[in-house]
């Protein structure tokens, strides 16, 4: 039950997020441009996690260093978890940033009172709890007693490998979402 459920968790949080503003029952006065806003979250969403994956890999293979859990996943270090936290963050930032640049979303984030800290907040989050996300998955892995999640990928965990961390950032960022728009909206 739990190899269907717990993939199946990362498309429920993708349902409720491009729905978030109907869910929520929020209605901003002149925002007429939601889809560009809802867009945002989820090239958001997407964009820290993978950058995160991503940096944390370059960062730790480049400096090495101190493993941050051997046991669980040997190839991770303290210096890759902090790059990947570092980058993601960033480029949670510089999304924003891109986004911002069209007028029509611009308007969009300020009717809703969103800036630039609040997305680095938001990303520094995200990011944080991709990588837990990644080591939780690799936990279960050991216990199971199982190295990769498949073989279609030769040299990497295989096709869920991809979306581990992914499953708990879409989580995490949807209650984040909706304490956003209890809270700020």
């Amino acid at each position: 039950a739990f190899v269907m459920i717990y993939p199946a968790l990362l498309f429920t949080c993708l349902f409720v997020i491009n729905h978030f503003f109907e869910f929520a029952f929020i209605h901003v006065e002149g925002l007429e441009n939601i889809n560009l806003v809802v867009l945002f979250f989820v090239v958001l969403l997407f964009s820290i996690t993978m950058i995160t994956d991503s940096m944390a890999l370059v960062v730790g293979t480049t400096i090495k260093g101190t493993k941050l859990c051997p046991r669980i996943s040997p190839n991770k270090t303290i210096s890759g978890a902090i790059g990947g936290l570092i980058f993601g963050a960033l480029g949670g930032v510089l999304v924003y940033y891109l986004f911002s640049l069209n007028i029509l979303v611009n308007e969009a984030f300020v009717l809703i009172n969103l800036n630039w800290w609040k997305v680095l907040i938001i990303s520094i989050i995200t990011s944080a709890v991709g990588q837990i996300g990644d080591i939780v998955a690799s936990m279960l892995k050991r216990s199971a007693r199982v190295k990769d999640y498949g073989t279609i990928f030769p040299g990497h965990g295989g096709v869920m490998d991809r979306f581990d961390s992914i499953i708990m950032t879409g989580t995490i960022f949807m209650v984040i979402l909706i304490l956003i728009g209890v809270v700020v909206i």
